[in-house]
C-alpha cells in the first residue's frame, strides 16, 4: 500500500521528503486506519471479558465503538477520493459512437447527409488548467488526512466514554458492596436489640428506628443495583457485548501516584498533536487552496484531443457515397477510417464576481485560523485541566482513606459503648453514616484518580 501511494504521489509531480502535505497526509491518514493497540499493557483489548479494567474498556471501545466503525469508514472513503485525485493528470480515453438513420425523402439530403454514424477512440488531456487539478489533489488529500484526525478523534472520545463508564461501574460496585456490609451490620445489631427489647433493657423505638434504618438501605441497594445496570448497558453498546454481559471491572492503577513533571510536560507538548488540532491545520489548508482557486478563476486552460476511428455519411447504402452504387462496406471502412488532434485553448475575460469570491476566501482562510488557534488553547486547556484533576484526586486519596479508616474504629469504639448502655442509638447511627461518608468520599477519590490516569493513557 505504501508503494502505491508513493507511486501516485509521483504520479502528480510530488517531490519525495519526509513529512509534506502533498506526499505525507495520504500515509498519515491510512496510518490512522490501522486497529489501534490496548492502551493497558498484558492483556489485549480486542475481545470483551467478564473480567476487564478500567483501560482494556477504553482499548476495546477505540477498535469496535459504532462511532469509531463508521468514522473508519470515512476515514477510507476519503482515502480512496484521495487516490483517484492522484490520478487526474493521466488522460481520458473513452470510446464514443453514434448512428443517425434518415429515411429516404426526409428532410434536405444536405442537411441531413442521409445519416451519419462514428465510431471512435478519443483521448483527451489537459495540458494547462491555471492549477485546478493540483489543488483538487491537495484539497482531497488534506480532506483524507482530516478524516484520519476525525477516526483518531472518535478512537479517543469512545475511549473517554468507556473509561467513564468502566470507573462509575467500579465506584458504584464498591457503594453496592458498603451498602450490603451496611445492611448485614444492621441486621446484626437489630436482632441484638430485638433481644433486649423484648428483656425491657432496649427501648422498642430503637427497634423501630433501626428497622427504618435497614428498608433505607435495601433501596439504596436497589437504587445502586439499577444504576450500575444501566451503566453497564452503555458500556456494552460500545464495547460490542453481549446483552446478557455481566463484567467485573477491576482498577487499573490501584496505587495512582501524583503527576511527576514529565508528565506535565508530555501532556502539554502533546496538545498540539491531538486529533482537533491537526483537523483544524487540514481546514485551514483546504480554505487556502480554494482561495488560490478563487484567484485562478481567469487563468489560461488549455486542452489536447485526439481520436481514431470511422465516420461517415450516406447512410442509405452499404459502400460510402463516392463510390455508389458499387461501393461495398470493405470500401467504406476503409474510406471512413481516420485520425485527428485538436488542441484547445480558452482564457476567460470576465469572470462576474470574482472579486467577491476571492474576498469570500480571504475570509474563509481567516476563519478556519481562528478556529484553529482556539482549538489550539483548547487542547492545551484540556491537558491543563486533567492534570489538575489527576493531581487533586491523588493528592486527596490518602488523606480520604485515611479518615475512612479512623471512621470505622469510631464505629467499632462507638458499637461497643452502645452495647454497655453508655451511648443512644442516635449516636452509633451517626457514627455508621460518617463511616459511610468517609468511604464515599474516599471511593469517589479513587474513581476520579483512575479515570483520569486512563485518560492521560488515552490522550498520550
Amino acid at each position: 500500500m505504501a508503494r502505491m501511494i508513493g507511486r501516485e504521489a509521483s504520479a502528480a509531480g510530488l517531490p519525495g521528503r519526509t513529512f509534506s502535505l502533498p506526499a505525507a497526509l495520504l500515509v498519515a491518514a491510512l496510518g490512522s486506519l490501522a486497529p489501534a493497540d490496548s492502551a493497558g499493557g498484558g492483556r489485549s483489548a480486542g475481545a470483551v471479558h467478564d473480567s476487564m479494567t478500567v483501560i482494556e474498556c477504553a482499548g476495546r471501545a477505540t477498535e469496535v465503538a459504532p462511532e469509531v466503525l463508521a468514522a473508519s469508514e470515512d476515514a477510507r472513503a476519503a482515502q480512496l477520493d484521495a487516490l483517484v485525485a492522484a490520478r487526474n493528470r493521466r488522460p481520458d480515453v473513452s470510446l464514443h459512437t453514434s448512428v443517425q438513420g434518415i429515411p429516404p425523402h426526409a428532410y434536405d439530403p444536405a442537411l441531413t447527409n442521409l445519416g451519419e454514424y462514428d465510431l471512435r477512440l478519443i483521448g483527451r488531456m489537459s495540458l494547462a488548467d491555471g492549477g485546478a487539478r493540483r489543488r483538487e489533489q491537495l484539497r482531497t488529500r488534506a480532506v483524507a488526512e482530516g478524516a484520519g484526525r476525525d477516526l483518531a478523534a472518535a478512537r479517543r472520545e469512545n475511549g473517554l466514554r468507556a473509561a467513564e463508564l468502566a470507573a462509575e461501574i467500579l465506584q458504584s460496585s464498591a457503594r453496592i458492596g458498603r451498602h450490603e456490609a451496611a445492611l448485614q451490620w444492621t441486621g446484626r445489631v437489630l436482632e441484638t436489640i430485638r433481644s433486649a427489647a423484648r428483656s425491657g433493657a432496649r427501648s422498642p423505638a430503637d427497634v423501630a428506628r433501626l428497622e427504618l434504618e435497614q428498608r433505607g438501605l435495601e433501596a439504596d441497594i436497589d437504587a445502586d443495583r439499577r444504576d450500575r445496570s444501566a451503566l453497564v448497558r452503555e458500556l456494552g453498546d460500545l464495547l460490542g457485548a453481549p446483552e446478557s454481559w455481566s463484567p467485573t471491572i477491576s482498577a487499573s492503577h490501584p496505587g495512582g501516584a501524583l503527576p511527576t513533571a514529565a508528565d506535565s510536560a508530555s501532556m502539554v507538548a502533546r496538545a498540539d498533536s491531538f486529533a482537533e488540532v491537526r483537523k483544524a491545520q487540514s481546514d485551514v489548508v483546504i480554505a487556502e487552496l480554494e482561495l488560490t482557486g478563487a484567484h485562478a478563476q481567469k487563468s489560461v486552460a488549455l486542452s489536447l484531443t485526439a481520436d481514431a476511428g470511422w465516420a461517415g455519411t450516406g447512410l442509405s447504402r452499404w459502400g460510402p457515397p463516392g463510390l455508389a452504387p458499387n461501393g461495398t462496406l470493405s470500401d467504406r471502412l476503409r474510406q471512413d477510417a481516420g485520425a485527428s488532434v485538436a488542441l484547445e485553448l480558452s482564457r476567460p475575460l470576465l469572470a462576474p464576481g470574482s472579486e467577491l469570491a476571492v474576498s469570500a476566501r480571504e475570509a474563509s482562510v481567516s476563519a478556519a485560523r481562528a478556529r484553529l488557534e482556539r482549538v489550539r488553547r483548547e487542547a492545551r486547556r484540556i491537558a491543563l485541566d486533567l492534570l489538575g484533576r489527576w493531581w487533586y484526586a491523588a493528592h486527596d486519596l490518602p488523606p480520604l482513606r485515611s479518615a475512612a479508616g479512623q471512621a470505622e474504629s469510631n464505629l467499632l469504639r462507638a458499637q461497643s459503648l452502645y452495647v454497655a448502655g453508655s451511648l443512644p442509638l442516635l449516636d452509633l447511627l451517626d457514627a455508621r453514616r460518617v463511616l459511610e461518608q468517609s468511604a464515599d468520599r474516599a471511593e469517589d477519590a479513587a474513581g476520579r484518580l483512575e479515570l483520569a490516569l486512563a485518560q492521560a493513557e488515552i490522550w498520550r
